[in-house]
């Protein structure tokens, strides 16, 4: 069994078989193509959970991360998209329903069927009402979120410390 020293709770040993709790982390992918409208922000409905060690992602109803541990959460994501002609895509990472941090990752079409973005960013959440999702935005011809290709479309964070 791995041992942890936890700094937070005063040097306190923590076992491997307590770390979800102690440390929420969460992935999660498209597992179908999502259609959206062209130039319009849209969330992404993730669907399939890779892994969520705590059940804070709602992948059936809401599609988002609601923790119940306050603190600093890192965040990060890969958005790729199908299109009929080429266009740019804009991924962002709202916070209570609003773009937080603003752009998370913009790229320029690459070719005119499949254009991707990712980046990442470090949110504070409050542990009782703060939620994160995940949305993108396409202005090329007929857009949809690539749910086919494994890991197209993901979306991860994990508790960097309490607050």
């Amino acid at each position: 069994m791995s041992v942890i020293i936890d700094g937070d709770a005063g040097g306190t040993a923590v076992t491997s078989s307590s770390i979800g709790s102690e440390f929420p982390a969460f992935k999660v992918i498209l597992s179908a193509d999502q259609s959206i409208s062209a130039s319009t922000y849209t969330k992404v409905e993730f669907d399939t959970e890779v892994f969520d060690t705590d059940s804070f992602f709602d992948s059936t109803t809401n599609h988002r991360f609601q923790p119940t541990i306050a603190g600093y959460y890192h965040f990060s994501g890969t958005l790729r998209m199908n299109t009929t002609t080429s266009g740019d895509v804009i991924a962002v990472v709202y916070k209570n329903g609003a773009a937080d941090e603003g752009l998370l990752g913009w790229s320029a079409a690459a070719d005119t069927t499949l254009t991707a973005t990712s980046g990442s960013t470090t949110l504070y959440l409050n542990g009782t009402t703060d939620y994160v999702e995940l949305y993108g935005w396409c202005n090329g011809g007929s857009p949809s979120f690539d749910g086919v290709s494994p890991m197209s479309c993901c979306f991860q964070g994990h508790l960097v410390r309490k607050a």
